[in-house]
C-alpha cells in the first residue's frame, strides 16, 4: 500500500483548492504594504510544489487516475509558476554548459574551443529561451485568478466525489 493510494491525494487537491480559490479572490499582489499578500504568496508557491511532487509520486505509484492526476498537475503549476523568478535561469545554465563543452575540447587549440563554446552556447541558449518561455506562459495563464478560481472550484469538486465514491 502506497501513500497515494489512500483518500491523502483527495485530501491534497483538497487542500490546493481552497488555496487556489482563496488566491483566485484575492489575488498574490501586494498593493498596499500588508504582509498577508506575502504569506499567500509563501502558502501558494509551497502548495504548487507539493502538488506537483504529489503528482510524480502518483505516476511512479502507478495509483493515478487521468482526471485527479490533471486537477493535481493544473493546480500545482498554477499556483507555483507565476512564482519563478524573472532572470533567465536558460542562460546561466547554457554558459555553465558550454564551459563544460570548451574545457572538455581545450586539447583541440584555441579557435577550436572558441568556436564548440559559441556554438553550444547559443544553441542551449535558444533552447532554454523557448523552454522557459513556454513554461513561463503556461505559467501565467494557468496562474491567474480566474483560471485559479474555476479550477479551485472544480478541484473541490472533482475531491468531493472522488471521497465519496
Amino acid at each position: 500500500m502506497t501513500i497515494t493510494s489512500t483518500s491523502t491525494t483527495e485530501i491534497v487537491l483538497l487542500i490546493g483548492s481552497i488555496v487556489a480559490i482563496v488566491v483566485g479572490l484575492l489575488g498574490r499582489k501586494n498593493k498596499d504594504g500588508s504582509e498577508f499578500k506575502t504569506a499567500l504568496r509563501a502558502i501558494s508557491g509551497i502548495m504548487g510544489a507539493i502538488m506537483i511532487l504529489w503528482a510524480i509520486l502518483m505516476v511512479v505509484d502507478g495509483t493515478w487516475n487521468l482526471i485527479m492526476l490533471l486537477m493535481v498537475l493544473v493546480l500545482g503549476i498554477g499556483l507555483l509558476l507565476p512564482l519563478l523568478p524573472k532572470f533567465n535561469l536558460g542562460t546561466i545554465l547554457a554558459l555553465l554548459i558550454a564551459l563544460i563543452a570548451g574545457a572538455a575540447v581545450s586539447g583541440w587549440g584555441g579557435w577550436a574551443v572558441l568556436v564548440v563554446f559559441l556554438i553550444v552556447f547559443f544553441v542551449l541558449w535558444f533552447v532554454f529561451k523557448l523552454i522557459f518561455g513556454a513554461t513561463r506562459m503556461a505559467g501565467a495563464v494557468l496562474g491567474s485568478r480566474w483560471v485559479l478560481l474555476v479550477v479551485g472550484i472544480f478541484g473541490i469538486i472533482v475531491a468531493v466525489y472522488s471521497m465519496t465514491t
